[in-house]
Formats: structure tokens, sequence, C-alpha cells
């Protein structure tokens, strides 16, 4: 008999984030030097066509979710 089993899944999404600097080279240090503290983007997000996929085909990993 079949039963629901829960599926880790992961996929990604691509925003905008603005950062205040003289260039853009200066822009992308800034960014990588702060990015733990850049709150992630909340408008305009846009899901990276064939991303979606499973976090891990583990089943030892899977039976965590179920």
């Amino acid at each position: 008999m079949d039963r629901k089993i829960k599926l880790p899944v992961t996929w990604s999404v691509c925003g905008i984030v603005e950062i205040e600097a003289p260039s853009i080279e200066e822009a992308v240090k800034r960014f990588n030097d702060t990015i733990d503290d850049i709150p992630l983007p909340e408008d305009g997000q846009v899901y990276v066509e064939g991303s979606f996929e499973l976090t891990s085909d583990d089943p030892e990993f899977i039976k965590c979710y179920n």
C-alpha cells in the first residue's frame, strides 16, 4: 500500500539587492564583505528555471523528514 513520503526539496530564486558604493567593483566588494548582514530580497523574486531538485536522495537523510 502506498503512503505519503515527505521528500526534502531545494530550489533557487533570483532577486535584487541595492548596495551603496561609488562603483560596481566596490559594490561587489561591499556585498561580499557584508553578505551575512544583507537581508534577502522580499520583492521581485523570480524562480530560477530548472533549479527544483531533491535536496538529497540519501534514504537515511530522507528518513529525518518522515
